[in-house]
């Protein structure tokens, strides 16, 4: 990696070249000392990625989901043949579906009988009509979608979970040329042919100039596709220095930007912290002072969750006397807690998990819901498409982040345990 500019701190995004590829790039010094690769276009895999098609890892994971395999592992996205250990069918899922949380065993997924009439009441609520007699939850069922007539054949356990018909969905397939014009049309110039609208897609701004790589689904729900220009206005340096000294904070290095980290040091408590301009017009300030929010040197959870029709996990931190009150305030919302790791402090938690979210920010795969989608908790910058990562996936580079954290505390909560 060439650097392009000053060195800015371990933490902070450094932008460089890479010398194999060419592309501009901005990892984070910090991330380097921990093995990750510094270009995310053609770096080597990261131990998680290497785990994923681990055999071993692999028949742990169908066993942790009740499963038995009956013959050597096939791939992630083959069928493979087990036993389900609750009922003794033989069936065949994929690991990829058992790490998507998907249930494995198809004779006993938990699927109550489900009346005729009203599995049809549920179609039409969707905006499809049944063309054919109802067969089952999980099997697909012939209808026709109402809004764009297309005949199509979806499972009703997919339209309980949010899913309709796969051609008008905002996720369709998109035609190369439109998705080109949508990208225009949001003042951003595509540098290469159409990746498809969940992978991010290398353009130059119009406004800035600046190469970026925007997701097209992102752009599709209002969300900024320069991440340099948009949405903030640029800001005077001497007026975003002015602001932090009014905060109490002394920057110790040069105004990077309204939404990156800035290293300053805060006058009342002399700790170094790095917030963001953008957080302290919000009324934010040092963490170690702030009279609300987390203790951070009292012991604390780095936290997994899920939400199925949003499609999004979410990665985050508490205290471990609050845990229960704000996952379950989470839960009423309709996110489920997939497992939680102990730290003996709130620091070691926070540098978990902003390791294991920085990489899908330089993707601009995170945050992947709006900060209205989040409402009334808030956390949309901690939140990762589904699509994009496994939850399964997420956690081993959650538990990969911890190993290289001192100071960790090695109790494993995991959801649903006593």
């Amino acid at each position: 990696m060439e650097p392009l500019v000053d060195y800015p701190g371990a933490g902070i995004p450094w932008r460089c070249r890479c010398e194999k590829c060419g592309n501009e790039v901005s990892p984070r010094l910090a991330g380097i000392r921990n093995g990750r690769s510094g270009c995310r276009y053609c770096g080597i895999e990261s131990a998680a990625e290497k785990r994923r098609e681990d055999p071993e890892v692999a028949v742990a994971d169908m066993r942790a989901a009740g499963l038995e395999p009956l013959v050597d592992y096939p791939g992630v996205d083959t069928p493979w043949r087990c036993r389900c250990e609750k009922c003794g069918n033989e069936v065949s899922p994929m690991l990829g579906s058992i790490r998507r949380g998907q249930g494995g065993c198809r004779f006993c997924g938990g699927n109550a009988p489900v009346d005729p009439a009203v599995a049809a009441a549920e179609m039409r609520a969707a905006g499809l009509e049944p063309l054919a007699d109802y067969p089952g939850t999980g099997t697909p069922w012939r209808c026709r979608c109402e809004k764009c007539g297309n005949e199509v054949s979806p499972m009703l356990s997919s339209i309980r979970n949010g899913s309709g018909c796969k051609i008008c969905a905002p996720n369709a397939p998109v035609d190369p040329a439109a998705a080109a014009a949508e990208m225009r049309a949001a003042g951003l110039e595509p540098l290469e042919d159409y990746p498809g609208a969940r992978s991010p897609w290398r353009c130059r701004c119009e406004k800035c100039g600046n190469e970026v790589s925007p997701i097209l689904s992102n752009i599709r729900r209002g969300r900024g596709g320069c991440k340099i220009c948009a949405p903030n206005a640029p800001v005077d340096p001497a007026v975003a220095v002015a602001e932090m000294r009014a905060a109490g904070l002394e920057p110790l290095e040069d105004y990077p930007g309204t939404g990156i980290p800035w290293r300053c040091r805060c006058e009342k408590c002399g700790n170094e912290v790095s917030p963001v301009l953008s957080s302290i017009r919000n009324g934010s300030g040092c963490r170690y002072c702030a009279e609300w929010g987390i203790d951070w040197n009292a012991p604390a959870l780095v936290y997994l969750i899920h939400h199925e029709k949003l499609g999004s996990h979410k990665v985050g931190i508490t205290g471990v006397e609050s845990r229960n009150d704000r996952l379950k305030d989470f839960g009423a919302l309709g996110w489920e807690t997939y497992k939680t790791l102990q730290f003996s402090n709130a620091n070691d938690a926070h540098e978990v998990e902003q390791m294991v979210l920085e990489p899908y920010r330089e993707q601009n795969l995170c945050p992947y819901l709006s900060a209205d989608e989040m409402k009334p908790k808030g956390g949309h910058t901690e939140t990762v498409d589904a699509e994009a990562v496994s939850i399964l996936e997420l956690w081993n580079q959650i538990e990969s982040a911890a190993e290289s954290v001192s100071r960790i505390s090695q109790q494993e909560f995991v959801s649903g345990d006593d």
